[in-house]
């Protein structure tokens, strides 16, 4: 195989990935459970059918993370304000060798998670 007939092929298939990856897209519009599960499914077969690993890989994720995605469309909200907030405090936890109290960990806590009102009474800042 030539150089340039190998360039085409990779050409071809990043097209075919970017055009399933786009696809997906409209899974986030769908309004019923029921609609997106269906999508879902069609969307699995076809990015299957293109044998590229990487999307086949992330088909499999995505697979294995189907119970949970329902809840999204019902909801429209995830975990990840929470997730962030526990990775803070995780951080200030891994780094809080001085404290002395749990008042003075419990501040750290609210000062760096921007909860502790650092102003004096009646001023704004």
């Amino acid at each position: 195989m030539s150089t340039s007939r190998h360039c085409a092929v990779d050409t071809l298939k990043v097209e075919r990935a970017w055009t399933i990856k786009e696809s997906f897209a409209a899974f986030w519009d769908c309004r019923y459970a029921g609609s997106a599960r269906n999508f879902f499914h069609r969307w699995v077969f076809s990015a299957t059918q293109l044998r590229i690993q990487p999307i086949m890989a992330a088909a499999k994720t995505l697979k294995r993370h189907l119970p949970g995605l329902p809840a999204y469309m019902k909801h429209r909200f995830t975990n990840a304000v929470a997730k962030n907030a526990n990775r803070r405090i995780q951080f200030i936890k891994a780094n809080a060798r001085g404290y002395r109290s749990c008042t003075q960990y419990c501040m750290a806590i609210l000062f760096h998670c921007r909860g502790l009102d650092l102003y004096p009474t009646g001023c704004t800042p």
